[in-house]
């Protein structure tokens, strides 16, 4: 389990004090808990929790530290959010990274088609997470004019009042008629450049008003790069998807690889690139087991003809296929998945 809090605008001594130690506090009473580290650095704490390996119920020790968590009523008040929860299951990791890039398309249009690509993925049947890089976040953008802000007397302070205040969505009652009552809901949220620009920051009883647009210019855009996704040499945006726990990686690579046909056939000018295929190395595993088992009952078969008849030769080499075939029949009622160490097994 990793529990990771950001307290932005505090020193590593700062989080250490208010953050961590006060976790730390929490959860060392926990029965289950082998061992836990943390580290405290500007903004962030970080703690990984290891539990037991042989807990009779990993699930309920995941859920003492929750509640032992939510139970810390000291934490800053400029704590923005709270401590933030993962668990790490060594059975869901990552099968497959997929690249977007296009020699014609904007970043806009090829982050469009991307976010499409990326609901599509979300929806295949075995896929647990994604984990997306070079995909930016929209976000508008004011920037005020300090000689307009001047000449109409208007502050920062009101220009990010009018936002907080217009920006929200908020219950304003209820209202009966005919014995059925209907809830009054005040919507007034931004959605996009043109709500912003008319948003009024100050009007009169003459029917005068400035609005944003009078003292700043709006513009849309994304948000700065944090980290650069570069398939095969050109700007791109890349996926890197895992598996979930109880999924095949082989039939959850041939759904993916499917959706890759489909929009290869959509975009002519889309490029999609796949890297760090797992199913590959699990494949070639498989290939080798078949391989061997071939061989294997080949010179069992021959070996016993020689010190048995051919009939019973047959037979007892016939073990071999039935005692594989029952272990991949077997498999699915005990949640048991065909990987590398069950191939190993094998």
């Amino acid at each position: 389990v990793v529990i990771i809090t950001r307290y932005e605008g505090s020193s590593p001594k700062d989080v250490e004090l208010k953050i961590t130690n006060k976790i730390e506090d929490a959860i060392k009473s926990i029965d289950g808990i082998k061992e836990f580290s943390s580290f405290s650095i500007e903004n962030v704490s970080l703690l990984n929790i290891s539990i037991e390996s042989d807990a009779k119920d990993p699930d309920e020790i995941k859920d003492k530290i929750r509640e032992e968590i939510a139970n810390i009523n000291d934490f800053p008040s400029d704590l923005l959010n709270g401590p933030d929860i993962t668990e790490i299951n060594s059975s869901t990791f990552p099968i497959l990274d997929v690249g977007l890039s296009s020699d014609t398309y904007d970043y806009e249009t090829l982050r469009d088609i991307a976010k499409s690509f990326k609901d599509d993925l979300e929806d295949l049947k075995g896929v647990n997470n994604i984990d997306a890089y070079g995909y930016r976040a929209k976000e508008i953008r004011i920037s005020p004019s300090p000689s307009l802000m001047a000449e109409y007397q208007i502050s920062i302070l009101n220009l990010i009042s009018v936002i907080n205040n217009r920006n929200m969505r908020a219950s304003m009652g209820s209202i009966k008629t005919n014995n059925l009552e209907s809830t009054i809901v005040n919507d007034s949220r931004l959605f996009s450049k043109t709500d912003i620009e008319n948003a009024i920051i100050r009007s009169n009883f003459n029917g005068k008003s400035v609005k944003i647009s009078d003292v700043a210019i709006v513009k849309e855009g994304f948000e700065d790069l944090t980290i650069d996704s570069r398939v095969m040499g050109h700007q791109g945006i890349s996926f890197n998807i895992i598996k979930s726990e109880t999924s095949d990686i082989i039939h959850v690579t041939e759904r993916i690889d499917d959706l890759i046909d489909t929009y290869n056939a959509k975009y002519s000018d889309l490029s999609i690139t796949k890297a760090s295929d797992f199913s590959k190395y699990l494949k070639n595993r498989l290939k080798v087991m078949i391989t061997n088992g071939a061989i294997g009952l080949g010179l069992v078969l021959i070996v016993l003809t020689f010190f048995l008849n051919l009939q019973m030769a047959f037979w007892v080499s016939l073990g071999i296929p039935v005692s594989v075939m029952g272990v991949f029949f077997l498999m699915p009622p005990f949640n048991m998945t065909i990987n590398i160490i069950s191939l190993l097994a094998l």
